[in-house]
């Protein structure tokens, strides 16, 4: 799963990406809050990591203007959030996303889909239960935050599309994306974490009832704690060497003996 952080703006949210390493970012150059222009993008797509690619994001779009981008090296991939029809995208020299809302047409001809709520750009999410079901890869954006990250994966997405979700006024914020609950199975926008310590393996646990051990495994564990011995044999006794085992109080000098001799 692909992780995009939309609406980068300022140097510092580049500092950001290049440390969290998403694998899409988003320039939004229609009206919006976030709005920014090509010499900015230009700037900050300079300073951006190589392995980053950078999408921009467009409403009804001068189709020239997007792609002088591409060709300029500021983007690599477009994402038309207006009225675009297949005539328009079709003018698109490269890669292309095309925003949908529940209830319109997706089957567009386009690279990928991306489901977003009525309002995109507001932080707000919506139903995804509702959502369709597609054969093209499809990014999920609208409000994704640490609160609602786990249900937005289980949608499956291609990509998770966040921007308001990981910001604290209006600027990316990386404690919001390093926090636990947006970890995933696969990419995510987190710091990889330190290695672990060696995990000792422990021997089976026989006495808890969850655990269901084989035949091996209680064979091993009683080995370990017991000798084997052959029932049938006769225990023996080791031989001892002459006068072991005597106590030395039972022992009579010899002139004892001999005064005994003579009273007798």
């Amino acid at each position: 799963m692909k992780i995009k952080v939309c609406g980068l703006k300022h140097p510092q949210d580049i500092d950001f990406v290049n440390e969290t390493k998403p694998d899409y970012i988003g320039f939004v150059f229609a009206e919006s809050k976030r709005q920014i222009n090509p010499k900015e993008a230009k700037v900050l797509k300079s300073k951006l990591d190589k392995d980053i690619k950078t999408v921009g994001v467009f409403v009804d779009g001068n189709i020239s203007f997007i792609n002088s981008l591409f060709q300029d090296g500021i983007i690599d991939i477009a994402q038309l959030h207006g009225v675009e029809n297949d005539e328009y995208i079709s003018k698109i020299l490269f890669p292309v996303i095309k925003a949908v809302r529940l209830g319109e047409e997706y089957n567009r001809p386009c690279d990928y889909i991306l489901f977003d709520s009525h309002q995109g750009g507001s932080g707000k999410s919506f139903d995804w239960s509702k959502l369709p079901k597609v054969n093209q890869p499809f990014f999920l954006a609208g409000g994704i935050n640490l609160t609602n990250i786990n249900e937005a994966i289980k949608i499956n997405p291609y990509c998770i599309d966040v921007s308001s979700g990981v910001e604290t006024n209006g600027k990316k914020d990386k404690k919001k994306s390093t926090d636990s609950n947006m970890e995933t199975p696969t990419t995510t926008v987190i710091t990889p974490p330190l290695p672990s310590e060696p995990v000792i393996e422990e021997m089976p646990n026989i006495a808890n009832k969850e655990i269901q051990p084989t035949t091996n495994d209680i064979i091993q564990l009683a080995d370990n704690l017991i000798q084997p011995s052959n029932t049938n044999e006769v225990p023996t006794i080791p031989e001892k060497e002459e006068n072991e085992g005597i106590n030395s109080e039972m022992i009579v000098p010899a002139e004892d003996i001999q005064s005994l001799d003579k009273t007798i």
